[in-house]
């Protein structure tokens, strides 16, 4: 693996530079493929999706909890049992002894409902809960020194060194497909134009590799 230093200088290596300017471009394509390379994570392997997760502070009420600002919520912990994904049409019967949908503190659920995270049973004093997300992610140090991806909110590095070269891959094809469309707007050399979706096509295949996806048919 490549040595990680600063992504601005990565990302010229592999896709070429941008003009200063275009450094909150360059940014926004980091933290959107933060989002995309921690999807497919979770499509293949959903439990390595919590390597990414920062965890929400205790819960001790059965209120409602408002999670409209968080991001992604992963899943939900209730007095130390891993809580099961429901939802909002079978909510009402979770606390139903009567119901074939009752929760138990064996067996409890979660569900969110116009913003707001429900837990069943109702957690307590005795009996709290707590939810892992994906935060909001930050760049400490894009164009010097080495690039960490931090929670915006802690400062606390939030995505593994591991994955960084898909970030960076990830990132690559999105400033060659800016490059692409502005050779396109301007009818530039059709060479020009080959040149970058065969290195747009070597990157997704490269990427598609680092993520262990299989290659698309």
């Amino acid at each position: 693996m490549a040595q990680v230093t600063n992504f601005k200088d990565r990302l010229a290596d592999y896709a070429g530079s941008l003009s200063e300017a275009d450094d909150d471009a360059l940014k926004q394509y980091v933290l959107d493929c933060c989002l995309e390379v921690i999807k497919g994570i979770q499509i293949k392997d959903y439990d390595q999706v919590y390597a990414f997760t920062a965890q929400s502070g205790t819960i001790s009420d059965g209120n409602p909890v408002d999670i409209v600002d968080t991001n992604t919520l992963i899943g939900v912990v209730r007095n130390g049992v891993q809580a099961t994904r429901g939802n909002s049409s079978t909510g009402v019967f979770y606390t139903d002894a009567a119901s074939i949908y009752f929760a138990s503190s064996r067996d409890p659920k979660f569900w969110v409902t116009n913003g707001a995270l429900h837990i069943a049973p109702d957690p307590s004093g005795d009996e709290t809960a707590f939810y892992h997300y994906i935060p909001k992610f930050s760049i400490n140090n894009f164009d010097s020194g080495i690039t960490e991806i931090v929670d915006s909110e802690t400062g606390n590095k939030s995505f593994p060194d591991k994955y960084y070269e898909p970030l960076l891959m990830c990132s690559a094809i999105k400033i060659l497909n800016r490059r692409l469309n502005d050779y396109l707007e301007n009818d530039e050399d059709i060479e020009l134009v080959n040149g970058i979706q065969a290195q747009i096509a070597r990157f997704d295949m490269e990427y598609q590799k680092l993520m262990g996806i299989e290659p698309k048919s």
